[in-house]
């Protein structure tokens, strides 16, 4: 569980974390068409670092925008869910195995210019 003394927001807790990114792939049959990065964010927080993040995953990782946006519950910390594409769409799939460091820079850029 993530707030088991051992879990993800307990441990980002615990150390101060000023942010907590949590990188996911969706999967959903509605979306084969589709796909493209989702960012998922509490909704008490100012949407411009999702979308910093959202715009430099998909330029600099050449891929698209999902049609959905979304907001996950607050987890007592700037929390930002970043679905990174569709395990269900083959080119999602197949960007983020063979692209994944475009991702990871995409990322890293983002708290940079944004932090």
């Amino acid at each position: 569980n993530m707030y088991d003394d051992d879990g993800r927001i307990t441990i980002a807790m615990e150390s101060h974390a000023k942010i907590f990114i949590s990188l996911h792939m969706n999967s959903n049959e509605a979306c084969l068409d589709t796909g493209g990065v989702e960012v998922y964010v509490p909704d008490n927080l100012d949407l411009t670092f999702a979308e910093l993040l959202a715009d430099n995953i998909v330029t600099m990782a050449n891929t698209n925008y999902s049609a959905n946006k979304y907001y996950n519950s607050n987890v007592g910390l700037e929390s930002y869910l970043v679905e990174l594409g569709y395990m269900s769409v083959s080119e999602d799939l197949y960007n983020v195995l063979n692209n994944s460091d475009s991702y990871m820079e995409a990322i890293a850029e983002s708290i940079k210019t944004y932090y």
